[in-house]
């Protein structure tokens, strides 16, 4: 066993939505390609619709975001304290 104290070791790097995307059209690149054994279809398909419904995931929550912002936006003009204009 190691004596390495793990709360000493740094977290590994994230990985980034782009990242993920980028694995998704990796993998569709090398299907579209040939690169893969008939055997290998069934984990690939796995792993390429949870790259997928992550993805989509995303998505949905950037737009929801996006939505709650332009919500919060108008709510503030409502009240006359700040406008869209002043807070750029």
């Amino acid at each position: 066993m190691s004596t390495e104290n793990t709360e000493t070791l740094p977290p590994p790097d994230a990985i980034t939505i782009h990242e993920i995307a980028f694995m998704h059209q990796i993998i569709q690149a090398c299907a579209q390609r040939g690169a893969f054994k008939p055997d290998e279809f069934k984990d690939l398909g796995v792993l390429n619709d949870k790259l997928k419904a992550l993805l989509d995931y995303a998505k949905k929550l950037e737009e929801a975001a996006k939505e709650n912002e332009k919500v919060n936006d108008e709510k503030v003009n409502d009240e006359g304290s700040v406008t869209a204009e002043s807070k750029k």
